[in-house]
């Protein structure tokens, strides 16, 4: 039961950041795929060097509206904090 409830709420999320890709006219510029219900994958389709202001700003949009999506946790793979001390 626990996973079918899984499945679902990443469901779930899809289809909101679908909505939220239709909503900022963001298709094909950046990829938003979630992988469980809290986190997200973002792919961009366009090479930042490359991106029109146009395009840069329908990123933005999609950004703003994840942030305000307050279900979901923001963190960049790879900038975890440094646990060495150094």
């Amino acid at each position: 039961m626990l996973l079918a409830a899984t499945a679902s709420d990443r469901a779930a999320t899809q289809q909101r950041l679908d909505e939220l890709l239709a909503r900022c006219e963001a298709r094909g510029v950046i990829g938003l795929v979630a992988e469980t219900a809290r986190a997200v994958a973002i792919r961009p389709l366009v090479q930042p060097g490359e991106a029109s202001v146009e395009q840069q700003r329908r990123v933005d949009c999609v950004l703003s509206g994840m942030k305000a999506m307050t279900d979901l946790r923001f963190g960049f793979v790879g900038n975890e904090a440094d646990t060495s001390g150094s």
